[in-house]
C-alpha cells in the first residue's frame, strides 16, 4: 500500500481549535481557514454546510456531523441528517459509519458531558437507522463501548469509538471516573485506529498503541452485521 496521501481519501471533521468566533448568523466564518483550506463534498451530499456531509466509500456510506453546529430537532444540521440517512442502500453501502469531534460516550472526567445534548438530539435518528460504528476525537485518549443505545448495553446500539489519542501538545488525558457498564476498554496511551470491511456483513476495528509498533493490535473488535437487519427501525425510547 502506498503511503503517498496524495492517493488516499482524506475527510475532515470540525472540532474546538478550528473555532475561528465571527459575526457571521450562518456560522461558517467560525471556521473560516478550515473551511477554505479543505475541500469537503457537502453539497454533493446534499447538505448546505461544509460543517456536516457524507459520503460513499469502500462499501460504507460515511457521515461527518457537526459538533459544534445547530444539532437540535429544528435545526438545518438535523434535517439534512434524517434525510440523508432515510437515502442510504444498505445492498450497494451495508455499512454505516458516523463521525464528529466531540463523544456521546466519554468516561473521561476531560470534556465530561459535552457532547451528552447533541446525543439525546440526534442518537434517535442513529438507533433508528442502525448505525453500525461511531468515531469521536475531543478526548486525548482512547474508549471502546460495546453496542449501546441510550448509556445502556443493547445489541442492536452501535459501537463508540473515541480516538483522540493521536497526538497533541496539551498531553493525554488520564483521569477518569468509574467505568460505566458500556464502556468496553479506556486507555490514555497515543495510538491509531484501522477499520476493516471485509464484506456486506464481517468488519473488524483494530486500535495500535503507538509505543507498541504497529505489528500487533492492543484492542480488536470484531463487526458482524447478520442478524442486524432485526434492529432497524425498532422502537427507541429516550
Amino acid at each position: 500500500m502506498s503511503n503517498d496521501t496524495s492517493r488516499l481519501v482524506v475527510q475532515y471533521t470540525e472540532g474546538n481549535h478550528e473555532i475561528e468566533p465571527s459575526e457571521d448568523k450562518y456560522g461558517t466564518a467560525d471556521f473560516l481557514a478550515y473551511t477554505k483550506r479543505f475541500d469537503m463534498p457537502y453539497e454533493q451530499s446534499g447538505s448546505s454546510s461544509p460543517l456536516y456531509y457524507s459520503y460513499d466509500l469502500a462499501g460504507a456510506h460515511i457521515v461527518m456531523l457537526g459538533s459544534y453546529a445547530d444539532f437540535d430537532e429544528g435545526s438545518e444540521q438535523y434535517a439534512w441528517l434524517a434525510k440523508d440517512l432515510a437515502k442510504v442502500s444498505r445492498t450497494s453501502t451495508p455499512w454505516l459509519v458516523l463521525a464528529m469531534h466531540v463523544p456521546w460516550y466519554n468516561s473521561n472526567h476531560n470534556h465530561a458531558g459535552e457532547g451528552e445534548k447533541m446525543r439525546k438530539s440526534i442518537e434517535p435518528l442513529v438507533n433508528q437507522h442502525g448505525v453500525d460504528i461511531v468515531f469521536s476525537g475531543h478526548v486525548h485518549a482512547y474508549e471502546r463501548s460495546h453496542p449501546v443505545r441510550n448509556l445502556e448495553l443493547n445489541e442492536c446500539g452501535p459501537v463508540y469509538v473515541n480516538i483522540g489519542d493521536g497526538g497533541n501538545r496539551e498531553g493525554l488525558d488520564h483521569d477518569y471516573y468509574q467505568q460505566p457498564a458500556w464502556s468496553a476498554v479506556r486507555e490514555p496511551s497515543y495510538g491509531h485506529g484501522v477499520l476493516d470491511l471485509f464484506d456486506e456483513t464481517k468488519a473488524r476495528f483494530s486500535w495500535f498503541r503507538n509505543v507498541d509498533g504497529v505489528g500487533e493490535a492492543t484492542d480488536v473488535v470484531e463487526l458482524n452485521r447478520s442478524g442486524r437487519e432485526n434492529c432497524l427501525n425498532t422502537t427507541y425510547m429516550v
